[in-house]
Formats: structure tokens, C-alpha cells, sequence
């Protein structure tokens, strides 16, 4: 068994005497491919949605602290009245009509 000290953290290569740590360092965009687009992005006070499926789909935008501050149902294409949004990044996602994430991502708000 080695065991190395590294600025008091101890390094082994037992199983005993290490701890794993899994720290969140990315958002993972996720996405089934019914060509859904959201853009422009950055935005400023519109957000256009466009959807190749003809379902109705429910696009919901995140603040960083996850708060939801906007939601709208659409099909196809919607263009959405965002100017009341404060400036930030954002998370948004698209979901069915059974409540699956469809696809996610980031927005950013001039």
C-alpha cells in the first residue's frame, strides 16, 4: 500500500484511505431530435421557438437559483414577449405534452 501526503490531503492507492468527490462543473444540454430551435441567444425582448412537431410543446425559462420566471405553451412557432426579463444567463426546456424534458440549454439576456 502507498500512501502520499499532499498539503495534508492524503493520496492512496487503497481504496480505504481515498474519498471521491463529484463536483458539478458543467450543465449537460439535453435533446431529442425534433428540431426544436431557441434562439437568438444572447436576446433581448423576444425569444423565437420553432418546433418541426406539430404537439404542443411547453417551453419554461429558469433563472440561475431556478426559479421559473416565464412559461408558454406553443406549437410550431411562437415568438415570446421576454423584455420584462432582468438581464442573466438562464436555463430553459422544452417539455412534451406528459411533462418529459425534450431538450434544455442556456439563454443569456442583454
Amino acid at each position: 500500500m502507498l500512501i502520499l501526503f499532499l498539503d495534508d490531503i492524503c493520496l492512496s492507492n487503497d481504496s480505504l484511505y481515498t474519498l471521491s468527490w463529484n463536483l458539478v462543473t458543467s450543465i449537460k444540454n439535453i435533446s431529442i431530435d425534433l428540431n426544436l430551435m431557441c434562439f437568438p441567444n444572447p436576446f433581448n425582448s423576444h425569444v423565437e421557438l420553432l418546433s418541426k412537431s406539430t404537439d404542443e410543446l411547453d417551453f419554461i425559462l429558469y433563472n440561475m437559483v431556478g426559479t421559473r420566471v416565464f412559461r408558454q405553451k406553443f406549437n410550431g412557432s411562437t415568438s415570446l414577449p421576454v423584455s420584462e426579463i432582468k438581464e442573466g444567463l438562464y436555463f430553459y426546456v422544452f417539455r412534451d405534452v406528459d411533462g418529459v424534458i425534450i431538450k434544455g440549454g442556456k439563454l443569456i439576456k442583454e
